[in-house]
């Protein structure tokens, strides 16, 4: 009897695997695809020095978590009226990411507007907030 069992089982093994495989191949894949945004980074204050040398092209990565953030678009800072020694600036760069629910995530890390980071450009660091989210097409 109970050799009679075994293909029923082996059959079902088969089947519950075609079955994660056919998931996998077609309504898995729209999880992992990745495509490409427009962040936008504002940055209220920091010392006029730190923006030496910070130009487009330049690697921007997530300084708190690690997660690489594409290449510095565009930036642009400028000085703040009645201090003399700090600057603000807005960054932007094209990012790949996953979009969500909510936001888009870049690696394992969920980025939102209003999101507060550490933002590193070249080999500078600034405090920042996540402004803008836009698709590139």
């Amino acid at each position: 009897m109970k050799s009679s069992n075994i293909p029923e089982v082996k059959l079902g093994i088969i089947a519950v695997s075609l079955f994660a495989l056919l998931y996998k191949v077609t309504w898995g894949k729209e999880k992992d695809r990745t495509e490409t945004y427009l962040f936008t980074y504002t940055c209220q204050s920091a010392p006029s020095e730190t923006f030496t040398g910070i130009t487009p092209g330049l690697v921007c990565s997530d300084g708190d978590y690690g997660s690489s953030l594409g290449k510095l678009a565009d930036v642009n800072a400028s000085g703040i009226e009645g201090d003399d020694r700090n600057w603000q600036a807005t960054f932007t760069s094209m990012v790949e990411g996953r979009k969500g629910e909510h936001g888009v995530t870049v690696g394992d890390v969920l980025y939102l507007k209003g999101k507060s980071f550490s933002l590193v450009v070249g080999d500078s660091m600034f405090a920042v907030y996540l402004s803008d989210i836009q698709p590139l097409e």
